[in-house]
């Protein structure tokens, strides 16, 4: 379980050392988030009230390391990329603005104008009343009168619990960056199953699904009975790709980018198959994609919170349409 001292040491660098500008929050009944508009407007916490523990990898030290077009970039939550992969504003401050809606539902905007290419990334953040799942509704615009190349990727760190930690990807194929190698998925060509992180010893692993036409993908931890899924439209976003450091590099990415020695995963979603695919936004071209993600329930969070009629079909509505072992339909 995560722990909220985590969470209010946070708020107090970003009081010390920030800028001025703190931590955005956003919550209802079942989750409760922090935005940090300092640090590329990531979404740094997502935390399930219901049995307490963090969607994504709650780092409790922003530590920057080496990596990204600035050569500084952090670990923690997720990461928003457009136009280009850990983009110049991943660890600089974005605009932001927070709204109460009518329907009852609270947002958190954020964004940047690049300043290379002159195009625009804008995002919000939703949480509604009753439910268990976070929106992020994305918005790309080509202000400009010349069309510029882009992609868009969503880059989650998920904790790496324990070994038995694992991806649960809709695929029958996988491919290596510019799909150079193909193989089988989760058993590969070798007969081992590479959606189990403790498989990962040869070091690290990135691989894209190749041909999915499923809208989910997650991480599961068997020792906790939960997990983090993501949904999205296939359509609008196909890109499906996971990345462990392996053992060997689960030492480094522990200590290089955290002070609790604790290492992650990521689950990566984007709008092209690959992250070596691009396409133009015309002149004055806009993109608007939703996607979405969830806690998996547990058991016990289930069981406290199915007691009434209303909050039966809420679970209803939050059970996972499938298992970790279930067979999917070929792709």
């Amino acid at each position: 379980m995560a722990s909220t001292s985590h969470r209010e040491r946070i708020s107090e660098l970003y009081r010390i050392a920030g800028p001025g500008r703190p931590p955005l929050r956003i919550e209802n009944e079942y989750l409760s988030c922090i935005v940090l508009p300092d640090l590329g407007g990531r979404l740094y916490s997502c935390k399930d009230k219901l049995n307490g523990h963090e969607i994504f990898r709650l780092n409790p030290s922003i530590k920057k390391a080496m990596v990204g077009l600035r050569g500084a970039w952090i670990a923690a939550g997720i990461e928003m990329n457009f136009p280009l992969g850990h983009t110049w504003v991943g660890v600089s401050p974005v605009d932001f603005a927070t709204a109460q809606n009518p329907d009852g539902s609270a947002s958190i905007w954020v964004g940047s104008i690049d300043r290379v290419y002159g195009m625009q990334w804008r995002v919000e953040f939703v949480l509604r009343p009753g439910s268990t799942v976070l929106e992020q509704n994305v918005f790309l615009d080509n202000r400009s009168a010349i069309r510029h190349r882009y992609y868009w990727w969503n880059n989650a760190a998920i904790a790496r619990v324990d070994d038995k930690t694992r991806f649960i990807y809709p695929a029958n194929l996988t491919g290596t960056h510019s799909l150079t190698e193909i193989d089988t998925w989760p058993m590969n060509s070798a007969r081992v199953d590479m959606s189990v992180v403790g498989n990962h010893k040869a070091g690290g692993v990135g691989l894209f699904t190749h041909g999915s036409r499923e809208p989910f993908m997650a991480v599961y931890h068997p020792s906790l009975r939960t997990g983090t899924v993501h949904y999205a439209d296939v359509k609008d976003v196909p890109g499906k790709k996971l990345w462990s450091w392996g053992i060997e590099g689960d030492k480094a990415a522990a200590a290089d980018l955290s002070d609790d020695n604790k290492s992650y995963v990521e689950m990566q979603a984007g709008v092209f198959e690959n992250q070596e695919t691009f396409q133009f936004l015309q002149p004055y071209e806009s993109r608007k994609f939703s996607e979405y993600w969830m806690p998996m329930p547990t058991a016990r969070s289930q069981a406290r919170s199915c007691g009434s009629r209303m909050a039966r079909m809420r679970c209803r509505k939050r059970q996972p349409a499938w298992t970790p072992h279930q067979p999917i339909r070929k792709s």
